[in-house]
């Protein structure tokens, strides 16, 4: 009896088997991820039909500009979005809280101004 075409075919199957086992489990581990995984990781997979949203950005050059850290750009004063201006011909009271104690190795680094409205 010969058994050397009987072991062939046995790995044969064998390797098959695998093959199946292999993406089975990769099948498990994307519904897993569909199931308990989060948000952004439910849709990793991406059609080649799709386009992408940063295949034609520019690349920068990533050496920074030297010129432009010297400068300094004043900030941008961003008004209360609930709000509009407090009328002009209300009074207003400067209130000017410093520390306590002694302060000559302190710097002052900003003033913050708040406007409240006394009712």
């Amino acid at each position: 009896m010969n058994e050397a075409p009987i072991i062939a075919e046995l790995r044969e199957e064998n390797t098959l088997l695998k093959q199946k086992y292999e993406l089975v489990k990769q099948e498990l581990a994307q519904l897993r991820r569909l199931i308990y995984g989060s948000k952004s990781e439910r849709f990793k997979e991406e059609s080649p039909d799709q386009l992408s949203l940063f295949a034609s950005a520019v690349k920068e050059d990533p050496a920074p500009n030297i010129e432009a850290e010297d400068e300094v750009l004043p900030e941008e004063k961003k008004n209360h979005p609930g709000r509009g201006k407090l009328p002009e011909h209300l009074p207003v009271e400067e209130v000017i809280c410093e520390p306590s104690g002694v302060l000559s190795d302190w710097e002052r680094l900003s003033d913050v101004i708040t406007e409240t409205l006394d009712y």
